[in-house]
């Protein structure tokens, strides 16, 4: 969270109207808001579902976490910057077992890097500002990346199940062809 709060600070030096909105689950929601209070940058924390569905609709770009959320902006057509960082250990552990160049399921779907990737050491508010930037300051660019998150999204054939079980089916998949190397490599 404080490397988002800082890369939004840069955004709206350029785009001071920018607001941010922060959806989240119940569970973790009151911790989130504690994380943003002391933004620059007036953060709003949604929970409910619908307010979600609003805050991607009146979305130009988003810097998101990797996760679902990268699928679910993706059938909202919402151009985004993915961003991850773990603990060293966890990181360590990962490229030991990783077998893919990116991380974001919306990129692992398309099978070519759709949305830039910023994990651990990239992750900074530099990189994540410059690249949401060049999203806002180039409307080319962000038609661009929303066709190619469309043909990613017809990939999953239409909106039922919910983007979350496809989401899951993908991940799945992805796991059960390459669980035999994984295996191999953690025994």
């Amino acid at each position: 969270m404080p490397v988002f709060g800082a890369a939004l600070d840069r955004v709206v030096a350029r785009y001071p109207q920018i607001s941010a909105v922060i959806p989240t689950v119940d569970a973790v929601a009151d911790n989130v808001r504690q994380s943003v209070a002391g933004w620059q940058v007036p953060a709003t924390v949604v929970t409910d579902p619908h307010e979600k569905i609003d805050a991607f609709a009146a979305s130009i770009a988003a810097i998101t976490k990797s996760g679902t959320v990268t699928l679910e902006l993706a059938l909202a057509g919402v151009p985004m910057v993915v961003s991850y960082k773990v603990s060293p250990l966890t990181a360590f552990l990962v490229r030991r077992l990783l077998r893919v160049d990116d991380v974001a399921l919306v990129n692992l779907l398309a099978g070519e890097r759709l949305v830039p990737e910023f994990l651990q050491d990239q992750c900074t508010p530099e990189a994540l500002a410059a690249a949401v930037l060049e999203l806002l300051d180039a409307p080319e660019k962000r038609q661009a990346q929303q066709m190619g998150l469309a043909a990613a999204v017809a990939r999953l054939g239409g909106l039922s199940p919910s983007p979350s079980e496809k989401a899951a089916d993908v991940v799945l998949s992805w796991i059960e062809k390459g669980s035999a190397g994984i295996t191999r490599r953690i025994r």
